[in-house]
């Protein structure tokens, strides 16, 4: 199935990425040359810009979305000589390409064209962009893609950057063009990271937004779901990566005792194809409160990858921008469906919710926006035993992505009570740190 208007950054396997380095001095160079890359392991989701929006930024992002300075900071590896402009370059899973401007203030024009495996999409990132403050006519970089025969250019000049930059296909061209400074004049310039991803991870029909109330899920619907021994849900993420609430294992003497079912709806039904691993490690976030809930995550390693199958696929991480007030989320979870009961389901459940608005999650749930998330909708909630498991959001026909992880809240489905839920694209940042540096 073609997706179009948003792309998924999907997974790879966790091995040692190449980092390619184009334009910018050699002092640049020699000081890129002293860091290492993380592999791109883990899965994004960010909407294609059009023509219409190349040079906005997405209000909703607030804050809270990965700082490029950190994104950086993560590595690049070594590389013994630079790589000229007008070049052609081919990546590999695992592999990147950096592309960063000469700020020596004189007249610029460098162009770069970068291809990815056929079954890929590019994504570039830009964690520095300041370019020459007086416009597009002084500065600007343009990236040109083929989207089915139609040539589409995104400009951007200024510091106008969007967080990420997902392609249509696996083919970016990149035009950097700058006037001579002259004396005041100043630029920034860029620095750019290209990488290709695969684009298949939370593909999957999903049919709760289109029932009232919530309902047992069918076999399959939630290829990504894994059920915590303990009591709590989880999100596969890579094939040796799982992501729950740090709270599912704080204090626990031993972690790593308590089994993690994949690819099962029904608990009880031992017909089902499914897996039952026993973690290799659980990494629970150092900043962790559990008096408030404060950076409410964790990841569960898993001793080898596994095999994808129907019943058993990653889900991709989302970006603010795919958190949209008002719109429809789902959480499943075994959990109970009352409060104060310790009847969990045998059957996966499933359930539509609303998300808030930034400002209702802060005052309803006295949640701090910029790391939380709160849905709210009369009688759905989740509920105990769904604590770790997904708040996905629909992000393309058939593709989902993950928003949230159920953290807290008070009682379960009680008036202008909201659920709370850990927000996944601030913590994308923390994901990748861990699942790179298992093999860097």
């Amino acid at each position: 199935m073609q997706v179009t208007l948003i792309i998924a950054l999907a997974f790879v396997l966790a091995v040692p990425a190449l980092t390619q380095v184009v334009g910018g001095s050699q002092n640049e160079q020699d000081q890129l040359d002293n860091t290492s890359q993380s592999p791109q392991s883990v899965s994004q989701v960010a909407g294609a810009l059009s023509d219409n929006d190349n040079n906005a930024t997405d209000e909703d992002d607030d804050d809270t979305e990965t700082k490029g300075e950190e994104q950086l900071e993560q590595g690049r590896a070594k590389l013994s000589s630079a790589l000229k402009c007008g070049s052609k370059y081919k990546l590999k899973y695992g592999e990147s390409l950096l592309l960063f401007s000469n700020n020596n203030g004189d007249q610029q024009k460098c162009k770069v064209k970068v291809t990815g495996p056929s079954a890929s999409v590019l994504a570039v990132q830009c964690p520095n962009f300041e370019l020459n403050p007086g416009g597009c006519n002084k500065e600007k970089l343009v990236i040109t893609e083929d989207d089915n025969g139609k040539t589409i250019k995104s400009k951007y000049c200024t510091a106008k950057w969007t967080n990420n930059y997902v392609a249509k296909g696996n083919v970016l061209q990149f035009l950097h063009m700058r006037k001579a400074l002259k004396g005041d004049e100043c630029s920034g310039g860029y620095t750019c990271e290209v990488f290709p991803i695969d684009a298949n991870c939370g593909m999957s029909d999903v049919q709760a937004p289109r029932v009232i109330g919530g309902q047992e899920a069918s076999e399959g619907e939630y290829p990504w779901m894994v059920y915590h021994k303990q009591g709590c849900g989880g999100t596969l993420i890579a094939p040796q990566w799982i992501v729950t609430a740090a709270h599912c294992y704080f204090g626990l003497s031993d972690p790593t005792s308590f089994p993690l079912t994949l690819g099962k709806t029904d608990l009880s039904d031992n017909s089902q194809d499914s897996l039952v691993l026993t973690p290799k490690k659980v990494h629970i976030h150092e900043n962790y409160n559990n008096n408030n809930f404060k950076n409410d995550i964790a990841l569960v390693e898993l001793n080898e990858p596994v095999q994808f199958s129907s019943t058993i696929q990653p889900m991709c991480l989302a970006l603010n921008k795919n958190i949209k007030r008002g719109g429809k989320v789902v959480a499943t979870g075994w959990g109970t469906t009352k409060a104060g009961t310790n009847k969990y389901s045998d059957i996966l459940l499933e359930v539509s919710l609303d998300l808030l608005s930034d400002s209702k999650c802060q005052n309803l749930g006295n949640a701090d926006p910029s790391i939380f998330i709160c849905a709210l909708t009369q009688d759905k909630d989740t509920c105990q035993g769904d604590s770790g498991g997904p708040l996905i959001a629909e992000v393309g026909e058939g593709q989902w992505a993950l928003v949230g992880i159920v953290s807290h809240g008070e009682g379960c489905a009680e008036v202008n009570k909201p659920g709370v839920y850990t927000r996944v694209p601030a913590y994308t940042s923390w994901i990748t740190s861990k699942i790179g540096s298992v093999d860097c």
